[in-house]
């Protein structure tokens, strides 16, 4: 269903619609169009070439449309797999939908073109899981932890590093919930952060640092800190653990100590952005009754690894191979019930594919439409257990075309 409010300012367009295309794009898309005076609606697609076709099957269905003072709302039905060419296929990645209308004085008796269409695009998964999370209970507790007054470098690509001592916690609690803390100025450069604990006897001190992860006045020893227990990316919004598990923190043998891990996406290379970003942790004393981890899978930001310009899909992939699984999973294997995909702005294509004895199974998370500004945690449609011997590969595509030079990192 697809509402649009009405500006009585303006003059309303008669035709207005909803469409898809693989990466928001107004060529080669999927669009329906409806008029906002009648009942009455078609399935068009457009060519290559931004022209706007009516299909010779029409595979949306038109239940209703309902016009009034403030607003006007249709609502269409169709198959997520209609088996027409000229048909978006939907799917549990990302979605890229087009809202659209007709600019003035046009109509579908002219023979059309995307240049008369007004549009913006909306990134969504219309597929998602039904594995079941729980309300926040108002006694949850919250903490928030950022960065300071900081300063960003005016260079493109910088990834800052702060040592925090979380509070104190004498038994251990679940985390259950996690969310970006963003400051206003920083809206748009803030490309992911990462909370990573530091597993250290809890009367070890750690060396205090804040300044950029590649510094020359980094401390050693901070090796240890590299478990991760809250990611995000841009475009995620907040994510909310399933009703059975949580996020282990705290207790007697746990240490205070993490890193924030702060990615600037400074690409304008602007000059005194001060920045205070960060991550909020909701977290209980009512523990859930699994534990749960998170496991990192793909290749480590290093100039060792590089893309080539002018490439319409240069593939990478990252290993947990079968010797690695052995080592590293219990005996029972563990339960995977989220992924999120994440690559820089290259990105256009991510998969996580799983092997068993030689055998490829169902691919843990795939996105054929990925977007660097859309990075959100997303839960499987269930649950899969991944055993010892198991193999994982993560294998993300990069579009350069645009690009004249190698894209390091």
């Amino acid at each position: 269903k697809l509402c649009q409010k009405l500006n009585k300012q303006f003059s309303f367009p008669i035709w207005s619609g909803i469409g898809f295309s693989d990466h928001g794009k107004l060529e080669n898309s999927d669009l329906f169009v409806v008029n906002r005076l009648k009942f009455l609606g078609f399935d068009l697609h457009t060519n290559k070439y931004g022209r706007i076709i009516k299909d010779e099957r029409q595979d949306y269905l038109l239940k209703d449309n309902i016009i009034n003072h403030e607003q006007f709302c249709f609502t269409i039905q169709r198959k997520v797999n209609t088996c027409d060419k000229n048909d978006y296929q939907i799917d549990r990645g990302t979605t890229n939908i087009i809202i659209f209308s007709l600019k003035n004085k046009q109509n579908m008796n002219n023979e059309l073109h995307v240049d008369f269409l007004n549009y913006f695009v909306v990134l969504l998964q219309l597929l998602r899981s039904t594995i079941p999370i729980s309300e926040i209970s108002p006694s949850t507790r919250s903490m928030e932890i950022t960065v300071n007054y900081i300063e960003i470098p005016a260079s493109q690509t910088t990834y800052w590093c702060k040592v925090i001592q979380l509070p104190y916690l004498d038994k251990k609690h679940h985390i259950i919930k996690y969310e970006a803390v963003i400051s206003a100025t920083s809206q748009g450069i803030v490309h992911h952060m990462e909370l990573f604990h530091c597993i250290s006897s809890p009367g070890n001190d750690v060396k205090r640092f804040n300044g950029p992860c590649n510094s020359e006045s980094k401390p050693m020893g901070l090796t240890m800190c590299r478990k991760v227990i809250a990611a995000w990316a841009m475009g995620a919004p907040a994510f909310t653990y399933p009703e059975q598990v949580g996020n282990p923190i705290g207790g007697e043998n746990f240490s205070t100590y993490a890193i924030l891990e702060i990615h600037f996406n400074n690409q304008d290379e602007k000059k005194g952005i001060i920045d205070n970003s960060g991550l909020r942790l909701f977290y209980t004393d009512k523990l859930r009754q699994y534990d749960a981890g998170i496991i990192e899978l793909g290749l480590e930001y290093t100039e060792k690894n590089f893309i080539p310009p002018k490439q319409k899909g240069f593939a990478l992939s990252g290993y947990c191979s079968e010797k690695c699984s052995r080592q590293a999973l219990p005996a029972n294997g563990i339960y995977v019930f989220g992924s999120q995909l994440h690559t820089h702005l290259t990105g256009i294509q991510v998969e996580t594919r799983h092997f068993r004895k030689h055998r490829e199974l169902k691919p843990l998370n795939r996105d054929k439409h990925y977007q660097p500004h859309y990075q959100e945690v997303r839960l499987l449609p269930k649950i899969v257990n991944v055993l010892p011997g198991d193999t994982l590969v993560t294998t993300c595509i990069y579009k350069t075309t645009n690009r004249t030079e190698v894209t390091f990192g």
